[in-house]
């Protein structure tokens, strides 16, 4: 870590701790106006660094999940501070929108402690015992300057951060504003509208406001009683997008019959995309990798092969595995013997009878006929997807194919 970025780390850490959280946003807050100010002054100057300062703020991915998660996660705080998060990230979503639109390529930086993601799996799969976590404590700080350094760019999309905030979470916190419609000043109330009109509108996820209690409350802000001043600077606003949600809502339950039990809840994902577009939202599931190759030396008998592969699977703990090869192996065996003894005693028949013509008999059973049931073959594609301990099987040469 550069020595700027230690004094920036020390910096932050002393604001947490000396200012209360209502106090850190409003410094924020503060900042993020200034530097709207600067970017809109004629002074050439100022509009070079509110231009750095925004390339600083914007180009952190962690930055935009802090405004996110702030506003996704109020709960009861109090006005004052229901009050800044909410024009924090208004302020935030307005000038990054804008800033995008004037730098097409605009990047982000996302930061991924990969290693240890890597080490939790490992201690998961059994491949590391938690034992070995003392050999790398003196290696630790070498750990977390490796994960800050594991960084991505990628290009910004405004529109899938705007669809952050698209969540049940968010809406309630600029709900929450708006309950206080009648103490709220002519800014106040024109935030929690350029919200609510951009979940409507602007990002077309108007069913995050299908609940029964917003729509109570809107109606109550239009039509009373004690609703909003008709001769507030922001009441035709507000009855123009009350109209049109209204609309959305009688045409949206003309279209899913089932909103009008929905509407009794908050929206999850799953439920959201029903609603809108009348089909369940379909996740790709990733493609298993293929088992990986055994590969036997040379050298090694044929007969040996498949004790190295019996031995493999006791190390990597799959009894239970080796039990059912060898009952799936030995029922085979079984139906074979019996499929040979029954042939052999048409023969025999047929010799006693004289037939001269050979009758039509049936093949021998494969083994794999003992597998096709619904739970072998869900067996079968447990050991194919475990790719690292029990996906191997034994061929009759030195290169064990995959399954």
């Amino acid at each position: 870590m550069g020595g700027s970025e230690r004094w920036h780390a020390v910096l932050y850490s002393d604001c947490t701790t000396n200012f209360p959280p209502l106090t850190l946003l409003a410094l924020i807050e503060i900042q993020l106006h200034t530097v709207q100010e600067m970017a809109a002054s004629p002074l050439e100057d100022d509009q070079t660094i509110a231009e750095n300062i925004q390339n600083r703020i914007f180009y952190e991915e962690t930055t935009h999940d802090r405004i996110v998660a702030i506003v996704r996660y109020y709960s009861n705080q109090g006005f004052g501070y229901l009050n800044a998060c909410t024009e924090l990230a208004h302020v935030h979503l307005r000038m990054l929108e804008h800033y995008s639109k004037q730098n097409v390529e605009m990047q982000v930086c996302s930061r991924r402690r990969v290693r240890k993601k890597k080490k939790a799996a490992e201690v998961a799969k059994g491949m590391r015992s938690n034992d070995d976590d003392h050999d790398d404590d003196g290696s630790e700080g070498e750990d977390v300057a490796r994960a800050q350094k594991t960084t991505s760019e990628r290009k910004f999309d405004f529109n899938r951060f705007a669809a952050k905030f698209m969540t049940q979470g968010c809406v309630d916190t600029f709900v929450a504003l708006t309950r206080y419609y009648r103490d709220l000043t002519a800014d106040q109330l024109k935030r929690a509208h350029r919200f609510l009109y951009r979940v409507a509108f602007k990002m077309e996820m108007s069913v995050m406001l299908f609940r029964v209690d917003i729509i109570a409350l809107l109606n109550k802000m239009m039509k009373g009683p004690e609703g909003l001043d008709p001769l507030s600077a922001v009441y035709r606003e507000w009855d123009e997008l009350v109209q049109q949600i209204f609309k959305k809502l009688v045409r949206k339950l003309q279209e899913r019959p089932q909103l009008a039990v929905e509407l009794l809840f908050s929206k999850i994902n799953a439920t959201t995309h029903f609603l809108e577009y009348g089909y369940e939202k379909q996740t790709a599931s990733a493609k298993p990798r293929a088992p990986a190759d055994l590969e036997i030396k040379p050298g090694v008998d044929k007969k040996e092969h498949v004790g190295v592969a019996v031995k493999l699977l006791l190390d990597s703990g799959s009894e239970e595995a080796l039990r059912w090869v060898k009952s799936v192996l030995t029922s085979a065996i079984s139906e074979r013997q019996c499929w040979e003894a029954e042939a052999a005693a048409r023969d025999l028949l047929e010799s006693v009878e004289g037939d001269t013509e050979p009758s039509e008999r049936p093949q021998a059973p494969s083994i794999c006929e003992c597998m096709t049931s619904p739970r072998e073959i869900a067996r079968t594609n447990s050991l194919t997807i475990d790719s690292g301990e029990t996906g191997r099987r034994v061929d009759e040469g030195s290169h064990v194919p995959r399954q």
